[in-house]
């Protein structure tokens, strides 16, 4: 058996940590929407440090749980694709990440800079999927023209 260079070994590392972070992401997705439909519980302490975003989330209603439950579902997918180091989950994990990280670097240079402390760590890890190392981490393609 061939042994994958050191960089490639690393990458794989890193798209498993990914994927179980995205798993993360249905689990929190989950107690999220809980906390909103059922209020009262223990559950509610966890709006004290962003009563704003609870504030939203129920003037959006249904339409604020429907879009925490997509994004629950595209969690647990693209977790379980980076898990199988598939070359698509790669690409949903960075458009996932992309859109929750370009909303805080601009709120983080022209609102708040403590926005930055999070963000700025989740630009790396899109910048590090969009590296070729990644790429030559993953599953290779399956050409279905030869079948």
């Amino acid at each position: 058996m061939e042994q994958l260079p050191l960089p490639v070994r690393v990458a794989r590392v890193i798209v498993t940590i990914i994927g179980i972070g995205l798993l993360g992401i249905f689990v929190l997705t989950m107690v999220i929407i809980t906390s909103l439909v059922v209020p009262g519980t223990v559950l509610d302490g966890m709006w004290a440090s962003k009563p704003d975003a609870r504030a939203l989330f129920d003037n959006l209603g249904g339409f604020g749980i429907l879009l925490l439950a997509v994004l629950g579902v595209l969690g647990i997918v693209t977790g379980i694709g980076m898990l199988q180091r598939r070359r698509w989950a790669r690409w949903v994990t960075v458009a996932l990440l992309g859109a929750n990280v370009v909303p805080d670097l601009i709120q983080g240079f022209t609102v708040d800079a403590l926005t930055l402390i999070a963000a700025v760590p989740v630009g790396a890890v899109v910048v590090y999927l969009a590296l070729p190392i990644v790429g030559r981490a993953l599953r290779p393609r399956v050409d279905r023209r030869e079948n």
